[in-house]
């Protein structure tokens, strides 16, 4: 692991991501998107009309 005095220098003209806030996705179905984020491992939490995805006994909402 680089330390952060030996980390690799920008490039001119590259954009890059570096991390992302949240994301987020359009789904037909909440009941659906539900089970199907549920069955890999993560904490699909009901908001409203929402799903807030989240790493179990995690507070932060991913997407």
């Amino acid at each position: 692991m680089k330390s952060s005095s030996q980390a690799t220098p920008r490039r001119n003209g590259v954009t890059a991501v570096h991390s992302l806030d949240r994301f987020v996705f359009t789904v037909p179905d909440l009941d659906e998107a539900q089970r199907f984020y549920s069955e890999f491992g993560l904490e699909a939490r009901r908001e409203g009309q929402r799903l807030d995805l989240h790493t179990h006994g995690h507070p932060q909402h991913w997407g």
